[in-house]
């Protein structure tokens, strides 16, 4: 029959496995769901490139335009709004997607969960 330390020792041992197995399935857990964010940050991308075309194209001859009916700077000005506007709807879709995942480690914390109730049966 083993000792109270052998035990105590075996215990050891075993806890220490088993933070060490949750370190690991929390590391693989938390790739799968970072892997989940480059349609978003892809999405990001494309909305700056699409807002910087559109800005450099557009601006350009928007201001040129207003500016036969209306003061330059404030052609400017109405130009620069209603591209901001564009740039902020896009954003915000994106973060609409993003608020969408689940990056929890769901996995991990049913692990850890479980071994909790494991130790507090041992005492």
């Amino acid at each position: 029959m083993p000792s109270s330390l052998d035990l105590l020792a075996k215990l050891l041992h075993d806890a220490t496995a088993l933070v060490g197995d949750e370190w690991k399935l929390a590391r693989t857990e938390l790739k799968q769901r970072l892997g989940q964010l480059r349609t978003p940050l892809v999405l990001f991308g494309a909305a700056a490139l699409a807002t910087l075309a559109a800005a450099l194209g557009l601006t350009t001859a928007a201001i040129l335009a207003l500016a036969l009916v209306l003061p330059p700077w404030l052609a400017a000005l109405a130009v620069s709004l209603v591209l901001a506007l564009a740039g902020t709807l896009v954003g915000k879709a994106g973060v609409t997607r993003m608020k969408r995942l689940e990056l929890r480690p769901r996995e991990t914390i049913r692990s850890l969960q479980e071994g909790k109730e494991w130790l507090k049966t041992l005492s």
